[in-house]
C-alpha cells in the first residue's frame, strides 16, 4: 500500500488499515477521561485531604465540635515512640453503649480511622484508642493539648458549634442526678478552671444560669440547679450518652416544672393563705407587707 504523498502530513483518518487501534481520541472524550481519573484519585485520597483541610478550617462543623468536646471531657493525646495515641476513656458498664455505638462511628466517619477497644484488666475502665500522628496534629490545632490537660490553659483554639461541643463534654464528663426528692441537678467538674469558664459562657448564651465556680483540692465545678433550665438543657443540647438519658427520664418527678414566669400562678394555687403573712399584714404596716409579698413571690 502506498504511503501518503511527500510533504503531506497524516490526517486523523489517514492511519494504516492494520493500525486502527492507534486512532487518536477525540478532545471531548479525552477531557472526560481526565476528569474521571482526577475523581478516582481524589476519592481514594479523600480522608487524608480532608484531615489536612480541617486543620485550616475557620469554624468546626457540628461533628468536629462534638468530637473536640468528647476529647476535652475524657480524651487524651499522648506522644509515644514517634507517634501519638488518641484515646477516649469511660466506664465499661455505664459508657459501653455510648463509646461503641456513638463515639467510635463518629471517629471513623470523620477521620476514617477505626478506634480499637481496650478493657483494662481488674478495673471498670474501657478505652477507645488509635495511633495517628496526623489526626492528633489536627486535633491539637483545634485546641486539644498533648499530655495532661489540667496543666494547660484549656479552651478551643478555633470557632466551633458550641451546642455540639457542650454535648460532647457533658456526655463524657458531666452528670445529672437527683439531689433530693424530685429535684434534679446537673454538675460539670474539671481540673481545668479555664475550661469551666468557657463552658459557663456557652451555657449563658443558651439562656442558662450556672452557679458560681467552686473548687476542692483537685478540681473545679459548677451546677445547673433550676429545674426548668435542666429540662431546657436536655431539650437544646440533646445528650447522646444513654446513661444520662436514663437518669433524666427515670428520675422521680412528683411535679412538673414550668418556667419561672408561671411561678405566680403556682403560688395562687398553693393552698390556704399564709397565716404568718396575714399577721404581718395586720400588725407591721405597709412597708413590711410589701417586703413580705415580694419575698413570698420569689419563693424560699
Amino acid at each position: 500500500m502506498a504511503g501518503p504523498k511527500r510533504g503531506r502530513s497524516l490526517a486523523r483518518d489517514d492511519t494504516e488499515p492494520g493500525d486502527r487501534s492507534r486512532n487518536v481520541v477525540s478532545p471531548a472524550l479525552g477531557r472526560a477521561l481526565l476528569k474521571f481519573r482526577d475523581f478516582v484519585i481524589t476519592f481514594a485520597t479523600l480522608p487524608l485531604l480532608a484531615v489536612k483541610a480541617w486543620g485550616r478550617c475557620e469554624m468546626l462543623t457540628e461533628l468536629q465540635s462534638e468530637i473536640l468536646g468528647i476529647l476535652f471531657g475524657d480524651g487524651s493525646l499522648s506522644r509515644n515512640r514517634g507517634s501519638v495515641q488518641i484515646a477516649v476513656t469511660g466506664n465499661k458498664h455505664d459508657d459501653r453503649e455510648y463509646l461503641i455505638g456513638h463515639v467510635r462511628p463518629m471517629f471513623e466517619q470523620l477521620f476514617a480511622i477505626p478506634l480499637k477497644v481496650l478493657l483494662v484488666k481488674g478495673e471498670n475502665t474501657m478505652i477507645l484508642y488509635k495511633y495517628s500522628k496526623r489526626v492528633a496534629e489536627t486535633l491539637h490545632e483545634w485546641g486539644m493539648p498533648f499530655g495532661r490537660k489540667k496543666l494547660s490553659n484549656l479552651a478551643p483554639e478555633v470557632a466551633l458549634h458550641e451546642v455540639s461541643f457542650v454535648r460532647g463534654l457533658f456526655d463524657t464528663d458531666g452528670c445529672v442526678y437527683r439531689k433530693y426528692g424530685p429535684y434534679l441537678q446537673i454538675q460539670f467538674k474539671f481540673a481545668s478552671f479555664s475550661l469551666l469558664v468557657y463552658l459557663t459562657e456557652c451555657l449563658g448564651k443558651l439562656g442558662l444560669h450556672p452557679t458560681s465556680i467552686t473548687s476542692d483540692d483537685t478540681k473545679f465545678r459548677f451546677f445547673l440547679s433550676r429545674q426548668a433550665e435542666i429540662d431546657h438543657f436536655f431539650r437544646i443540647v440533646e445528650p447522646k450518652n444513654p446513661k444520662h438519658l436514663k437518669r433524666f427520664q427515670n428520675a422521680s418527678r412528683k411535679q412538673s416544672y414550668r418556667p419561672y414566669k408561671y411561678r405566680s400562678e403556682a403560688l395562687e394555687r398553693s393552698g390556704p393563705p399564709n397565716l404568718i403573712g396575714q399577721f404581718r399584714k395586720n400588725t407591721l404596716g405597709g412597708a413590711a407587707q410589701g417586703a413580705f409579698q415580694y419575698k413570698g413571690f420569689m419563693g424560699p
